[in-house]
């Protein structure tokens, strides 16, 4: 006699634990569900103060100028707006 698949531990597992909809689950390969329910997740720790400080002084936010906009890593004049040249001519 053969022994059934225990459907219902399948979808015990990766409806609680994945927190998987039976449409995931029916989606998904042997080897995903395997692969999801079997390796480690891996969780970073939060980042500290100390160390956000440190990024911050290695990647410092750029200063644009007034009237500047950033462009990829750079800033540019801003074209002006019809309003801005309005407020200049009527100061």
């Amino acid at each position: 006699m053969q022994k059934r698949f225990p459907w219902h531990l399948l979808f015990a597992l990766t409806s609680q634990r994945l927190g998987w909809s039976p449409q995931t689950i029916w989606a998904a390969t042997p080897k995903e569900i395997v692969m999801a329910l079997f390796l480690p997740i891996a969780r970073e720790p939060k980042m500290n103060r100390k160390d956000f400080d440190l990024l911050c002084e290695a990647f410092p936010d750029l200063k644009v100028p007034h009237g500047h906009r950033v462009i990829g890593a750079t800033s540019v004049p801003a074209k002006q707006t019809e309003l801005e040249r309005e407020r200049e001519r009527h100061g």
